[in-house]
């Protein structure tokens, strides 16, 4: 077996020693296969040889008559099991050619011209495998920079939890924040209230009176479209499209182009309220927008939770303190290991005679 890296090589290997059986692609550099077999086929000591095209590139039945007409013995497709393409090989070899004479030069320019036609085929089918692959480089390369920029967003909602613990301030800065990079373009905040405390809200990018409307419509029972959704499937954030579902919604008209996405914010199966946000179509539903949209509610909803929880704590500890201070039993808290006194309630104070720096200054 000698084998050849192009139709030129083979050309001038086969010339030199003959073989049996010839065996190639057409998709090859310099000479292709085809212009390989027309040449075969028109050399006096090669034209007899039987010639086998073995191709996975040009499939077209079009390309198989050209093959055909041009004498080869067979047109096979890759891939074949080797004992398939082996049974092939030896049927070739065993058949008589009667190939003695060159193609004529009227027939010869028919088979010329389909094989121009098949050169245009395949460069067009090329090129259009070429645009495709650039047009999904392209959108790869826009989501790739819309995902860094909800990812940077949400970072930086990160750090302000970390540093805000009033849930006003938070919510209106998580909003700023949100707009400020390109991975959204508008954002609306809505928690619920204590007790019959109404929800707080704040938003980026909508008319504000638009806004009002859309707290109106909450406030009065009524949910939008995204929300519910949310609520229907809360483990994913849920896109709500704006010509359908958001059409009767005080937003619709602000989303533009854009998707309206709702997500419930939970912490630990406690319901906080709900994030908004327009995210542009090309971007909606894809995997990765789903998770990261998931991620900064699930932050924000940590962060209601703690100040909540801050808040809990911070009025038992007053409520405490008002008892220790008014109770008219004597109290005395000590340090368990170094049996210092911490803390000393004004009744003690009375019982022993002591101002409460002078009892704290001893030791049991």
């Amino acid at each position: 077996v000698v084998c050849a890296r192009d139709g030129g090589e083979a050309l001038e290997l086969a010339r030199t020693s003959p073989p049996d059986l010839i065996i190639s692609d057409i998709l090859m550099p310099g000479m292709d296969g085809f212009a390989f077999c027309r040449e075969c086929k028109q050399d006096p000591v090669l034209r007899a040889i039987p010639f086998v095209f073995y191709t996975a590139t040009y499939t077209d039945p079009r390309d198989e008559k050209l093959a055909l007409e041009m004498g080869a013995d067979r047109f096979l497709v890759k891939p074949l099991e080797p004992d398939v393409l082996m049974e092939e090989v030896q049927a070739v070899l065993g058949q008589v050619n009667t190939c003695s004479a060159p193609v004529p030069a009227e027939a010869d320019e028919v088979v010329m011209r389909q094989y121009n036609q098949a050169l245009v085929r395949k460069l067009e089918d090329k090129l259009t495998q070429l645009d495709t692959a650039l047009c999904q480089r392209d959108e790869s390369e826009r989501r790739l920079h819309h995902l860094n920029a909800v990812l940077g967003a949400i970072r930086s909602v990160n750090q302000l939890i970390v540093r805000e613990k009033r849930p006003r301030q938070l919510i209106e800065e998580t909003c700023a924040v949100l707009t400020a990079t390109p991975g959204f373009h508008a954002v609306w905040l809505v928690v619920s209230g204590k007790g019959d405390e109404p929800p707080l809200a704040a938003q980026r990018g909508f008319e504000q009176a638009s806004f009002e409307q859309f707290l109106a419509t909450i406030r009065n029972g009524e949910r939008p479209a995204c929300c519910r959704t949310a609520e229907e499937h809360p483990a994913v954030a849920a896109f709500a499209s704006r010509r359908t579902e958001c059409a009767p919604c005080p937003l619709a008209n602000a989303w533009g182009d854009a998707l309206g996405v709702g997500v419930q914010l939970i912490h630990e199966g406690h319901f906080f309220g709900y994030l908004g946000v327009s995210v542009a179509a090309e971007f909606a539903g894809i995997e990765e927008e789903s998770s990261l949209l998931e991620e900064v509610a699930g932050d924000i909803a940590f962060a209601l939770h703690t100040i909540r929880a801050d808040s809990v704590r911070q009025e038992s500890e007053q409520a405490l303190s008002a008892i220790f201070a008014k109770v008219r039993d004597g109290i005395v808290l000590v340090d368990g290991c170094t049996r210092r006194f911490l803390r000393v309630n004004p009744a003690i104070c009375h019982m022993l005679g002591y101002r409460e720096p002078e009892i704290l200054d001893l030791s049991v």
